[in-house]
C-alpha cells in the first residue's frame, strides 16, 4: 500500500512539473524565429558586423565606419602602406555593395605623370579590393586634393548607350 501512494505521489510530481515546463516553453520569447520586428539581410554583411549583430552592439558599422574613406600619398607613391591597407580592409569589410574608388592626380608639374600615377592609385586599390571579392568603380577626379584616393560606396546607376 506504501509503494503504491509513493508511486503514485512520484507521477503526479512528475505531471505537474512536466505542465509547468510546457507552460514555460508557451510563454517564451521566440522573436528570433522570424518575427515581423526582426530585420530580413537582403545583402551580404561582414563577420564583425554579424557578431556585433549578435552582440546586441546596434549601428556597430555606422558608428565606427565613416561613409567614405580617404587615403593620402606621398607625391609619387603609388603602393598601399600597411596602415592604408588596413583601414581599406576595415572599411570594405563593413560595406555591403560595390564600392567607388576615385583618385586625384599628384601634385607633379608633368600633367602626364601626375594623372598616370592617379590612375596608378585608382589600379592599386581597386586590386586590394577585387582581391578581397569587392567590386569597384574607377575614376579620376582631378576636384579632389592632389594625392587622394576617396572610397565610398558606388552609386549602382549604369550608363547605357541607345544610339547603337
Amino acid at each position: 500500500m506504501c509503494s503504491k501512494f509513493i508511486a503514485t505521489t512520484l507521477f503526479t510530481c512528475s505531471l505537474f512539473s512536466l505542465t509547468g515546463c510546457t507552460a514555460a516553453l508557451k510563454t517564451m520569447d521566440i522573436g528570433f524565429l522570424g518575427s515581423e520586428d526582426t530585420p530580413v539581410a537582403e545583402e551580404s554583411i561582414s563577420i564583425d558586423q554579424l557578431l556585433s549583430r549578435a552582440r546586441g552592439e546596434k549601428g556597430y558599422a555606422e558608428s565606427h565606419v565613416p561613409r567614405e574613406l580617404v587615403l593620402r600619398f606621398e607625391d609619387n607613391s603609388v603602393a598601399l602602406d600597411e596602415n592604408q591597407k588596413n583601414n581599406l580592409n576595415e572599411y570594405a569589410n563593413a560595406q555591403p555593395s560595390k564600392l567607388s574608388v576615385e583618385c586625384s592626380p599628384s601634385e607633379s608639374s608633368d600633367r602626364f605623370v601626375a594623372v598616370g600615377v592617379g590612375i596608378n592609385r585608382c589600379n592599386a586599390v581597386s586590386n586590394f579590393l577585387e582581391k578581397r571579392t569587392k567590386k569597384t568603380d574607377m575614376r579620376l577626379s582631378p576636384s579632389l586634393a592632389p594625392n587622394q584616393v576617396l572610397i565610398k560606396k558606388a552609386n549602382n546607376l549604369t550608363v547605357t548607350n541607345h544610339d547603337s
